[in-house]
């Protein structure tokens, strides 16, 4: 990765120059969207680059990606990237013409699907089942696209699949382009509202009790220590956790204002007084 990403750079810059157009690189790791501070910065950065007319050429830093800092397949960070810029388009392209009612490959009549209003379960259905392989120029599957593009659209944003070997950008603008276009939702969330529901990786997670579920879900109050009943992976105060029920359906998420370690004390200290 370390040597491939100095020639793929050059392709970019080649590529940009018959348009007259510069190029910068950004590599990323799961931290970079995890910590708030950085997020912003890189908010920055990429916002910065895009008013001198400098394409951003974003990747993840795959020669130093771990299990732990890595923020997953490209449809992921495709729709992480698309979320952090408040884009209103993200255009996804993959080695099919868009999202078909079966498998294209298995079934020669299946149907394209020009217009998803939302990406319900029974959508999710076509695409197959979690973690399933992508094809031999995809990462990811069609599942993982379309949960990438669940993100995206449940923000506010429209997405567009398509073919990268029939569709060049420009034509889903200007011209009648082959397709799928997923709908945004009306209801646009804010920055923050999209940092903590999508983007970033939860550092770790808290089981909570009924108590705990019900003040969040239906008052929604923050989440007081007593309510804690179990502390999953390691996590700092500041750090995006995950909140689950006891049977560990995630239920919310938010900013620890203990670690680990503090949370654990709590969570004893609770035992000891029942």
């Amino acid at each position: 990765a370390a040597v491939g990403q100095i020639d793929l750079m050059y392709a970019y810059r080649e590529m940009f120059r018959w348009v007259q157009l510069s190029v910068g690189q950004i590599l990323l790791s799961a931290e970079d969207f995890r910590d708030r501070a950085r997020y912003k910065n890189l908010q920055n950065t990429i916002k910065a680059m895009l008013a001198r007319k400098i394409v951003p050429i974003i990747n993840e830093n795959d020669s130093l990606a771990v299990a732990e800092i890595k923020v997953g397949d490209n449809d992921k960070l495709s729709s992480d990237v698309a979320l952090f810029l408040d884009a209103d388009l993200l255009l996804i392209f993959t080695d099919e013409d868009g999202l078909f009612d079966d498998n294209p490959k298995k079934n020669p009549n299946a149907r394209l699907l020009n217009f998803v209003p939302e990406i319900t379960p029974a959508i999710l259905a076509l695409a197959g089942k979690p973690g399933e392989a992508g094809s031999a120029v995809s990462t990811g599957g069609m599942r993982s696209k379309l949960e990438a593009i669940r993100n995206v659209t449940k923000s506010g944003a429209n997405a567009f699949l398509a073919s990268g070997m029939k569709v060049l950008p420009h034509q889903v603008f200007f011209e009648n382009a082959t397709g799928t276009l997923f709908a945004g939702s009306k209801k646009k969330l804010n920055s923050r509202q999209r940092w903590l529901s999508f983007i970033t990786t939860p550092r770790g997670s808290v089981i909570v009790d009924e108590g705990g579920v019900k003040a969040l879900r239906e008052n929604h109050s923050s989440l007081l220590p007593v309510g804690v009943i179990a502390v999953q992976k390691h996590f700092d105060k500041g750090d995006l956790i995950e909140v689950q029920d006891e049977k560990k359906n995630p239920v919310a998420r938010g900013v620890a204002g203990f670690d680990t370690t503090r949370s654990e004390e709590r969570r004893v200290g609770k035992e000891c007084r029942s």
